[in-house]
């Protein structure tokens, strides 16, 4: 049997039925309306340390005095918790580069070397390749230096790694775009930490494993403070 109140609720229904459809109405949007509130936090929540992360290209680094060094450094702290990739890099600078074009023997102003491994780019977002990639014993040009050699894949070029030193030939693979030089080039004092660094205008990029046969002898390591520039942007080593 119906009760009083379930009588009273048809006799209201009854006679004033659009009334009652609309506070169906209102019920239904209140309802929806609270669920996708509930929708869009649970969402942001679960997206919003991924958003914060993913603004920052690069989160830490640190000098060391060899190529055995970076490569013990970089997967020991692979391993741990909370790290997403570890990987051992190079950065150093260069007295000058040069191609010879149709128009005639082209050359650049000093700049900087960024030497990593095959996979840097996938796990780590501080470059975009344009053109090509990497290649064993070959090298990898930012936009700006290509543009000022007028050099692009398939062409030779030759690095000079620093002044009184013979310059080094090699064969561009591909084309970049660094998109964080600031991060990448910044000086690094151990004992101070990073500072503000002005990024190179001409930047060459390499495998780590080129860099380390080819480019490595000519220059000191800078791991210690004494020997870290403190003009940014400006590496000693």
């Amino acid at each position: 049997m119906i009760g009083a109140t379930g009588r009273f609720a048809l006799r209201g229904i009854i006679r004033t039925p659009g009334r009652t459809l609309l506070r169906i109405v209102v019920l239904a949007a209140a309802v929806a309306l609270l669920a996708a509130m509930m929708l869009f936090v649970s969402h942001s929540l679960s997206t919003m340390s991924a958003t914060a992360v993913r603004s920052v290209p690069l989160d830490w680094q640190g000098p060391v005095a060899s190529q055995q060094q970076a490569e013990t450094v970089a997967t020991a702290t692979a391993r741990e918790r909370g790290v997403q990739s570890a990987l051992a890099t190079a950065t150093a600078p260069f007295a000058g580069a040069a191609h010879k074009a149709s128009s005639g023997l082209i050359h650049s102003s000093n700049g900087s070397i960024l030497a990593v491994p095959p996979n840097y780019a996938a796990d780590l977002h501080t470059m975009r390749l344009l053109q090509g990639g990497f290649a064993p014993g070959a090298v990898v040009l930012d936009q700006q230096l290509a543009a000022t050699l007028q050099a692009g894949i398939g062409d030779g070029i030759s690095i000079t790694p620093r002044q009184g030193e013979r310059p080094q030939t090699f064969t561009v693979s591909g084309v970049a775009l660094v998109t964080a030089p600031d991060v990448l080039f910044q000086p690094l004092n151990p004992l101070l930490g990073p500072a503000p660094a002005q990024p190179p205008a001409e930047i060459v990029l390499m495998p780590f494993s080129t860099f380390a046969t080819r480019l490595a002898p000519a220059y000191a390591a800078s791991a210690a403070a004494s020997l870290t520039s403190a003009v940014p942007g400006a590496q000693t080593g």
